[in-house]
């Protein structure tokens, strides 16, 4: 129910704001007011709302049913209640004016995952080499994780030939044995 307002904010704030002046509770408020400010107020047009429905599907020759929204006898008939939102943020500042920042949450999807994608805008010289944009990503949950995922090209003579390249740094590789508490544990 708050994952949009909460936590992807939250996560949106984090990536996105300047460097505070210093580690302090009022240097960090200072600069996510000042970049919540600089976000221009969302039109219908910035959002979709879903609502998930029933899905059936079949593997290994056994059918599965997963019930939709409204077939929980927990929810109003008719309810128009959204289960998934997306919305496009648009910070009007010099750093980050003309870059779209999308904030993405549902109920009743395929995966549980929660993460925050970069995604690099091609460049000129990305023609060279043909294939998907960089990403930064940052899994929040579950395996946390960050990795970069590029194009490089391949060991050899041959200058056209390239391959996509994860550098991976997850958590349970790179700490083997640490702790790594959940979302509202680090609340408490």
């Amino acid at each position: 129910r708050d994952i949009m307002q909460n936590h992807l904010l939250q996560v949106f704030l984090w990536l996105a704001m300047e460097a505070p002046a210093s580690l302090s509770r009022e240097s960090v408020a200072q600069e996510k007011c000042r970049l919540l400010r600089a976000v221009r107020a969302l039109e219908m047009r910035d959002c979709f709302l879903g609502q998930f429905g029933r899905n059936e599907w079949t593997a290994n020759g056994k059918t599965h049913v997963e019930p939709g929204y409204l077939e929980d006898s927990t929810v109003p008939e008719g309810s128009r209640c959204p289960t998934f939102a997306a919305v496009v943020l648009a910070v009007d500042n010099d750093r980050w004016r003309g870059v779209p920042f999308m904030l993405r949450a549902g109920k009743g999807l395929d995966e549980r995952l929660a993460e925050v994608r970069v995604t690099f805008r091609p460049r000129p010289h990305n023609g060279l080499v043909g294939g998907q944009p960089n990403e930064l990503v940052m899994r929040i949950q579950p395996d946390e994780a960050i990795y970069l995922k590029c194009l490089s090209k391949m060991p050899g003579w041959q200058k056209d030939r390239a391959a996509p390249v994860v550098m991976d740094m997850t958590y349970s590789n790179s700490f083997p044995g640490g702790y790594v508490a959940d979302a509202y544990e680090r609340m408490i």
